[in-house]
C-alpha cells in the first residue's frame, strides 16, 4: 500500500514538475481560457445548491408556522407551539451541553 502511495505522489510530482518547467507558454494560455469557465461553472454549482437549500429550509419553516396557526386554542398559543418549543429548547440544551 505505502509503495502504491509513493509511485502515485512521485508521478503527481514528476507531471508538475514538467508543468513547471514548460516554457513555450502553452499551459498558461490554456488555463487562462479554462479556467474562467470551469470556475464559472463550479459556483453555478454551489450557488445552485445554495438556492436549493434556502428553498426548502424557507418552506419547511412556513409549513411549521401554517401547522401552528392553525391549531391555534384560546390561549394565545397553541399545543403544537408548545410543543414545538420544548422540542426545540431541549434540542438547544443537547447542542450546547
Amino acid at each position: 500500500m505505502n509503495g502504491l502511495v509513493a509511485r502515485l505522489v512521485f508521478g503527481i510530482t514528476e507531471r508538475l514538475v514538467g508543468l513547471a518547467k514548460a516554457g513555450d507558454g502553452a499551459t498558461a494560455v490554456e488555463t487562462a481560457i479554462v479556467l474562467p469557465a470551469f470556475l464559472l461553472l463550479l459556483f453555478a454549482v454551489i450557488e445552485g445548491g445554495l438556492l436549493f437549500w434556502t428553498q426548502s429550509t424557507l418552506q419547511f419553516a412556513v409549513e411549521a408556522a401554517a401547522r401552528c396557526e392553525g391549531t391555534e386554542l384560546e390561549g394565545g398559543q397553541s399545543n403544537a407551539m408548545r410543543k414545538h418549543q420544548r422540542r426545540q429548547s431541549y434540542a438547544a440544551s443537547q447542542v450546547s451541553a
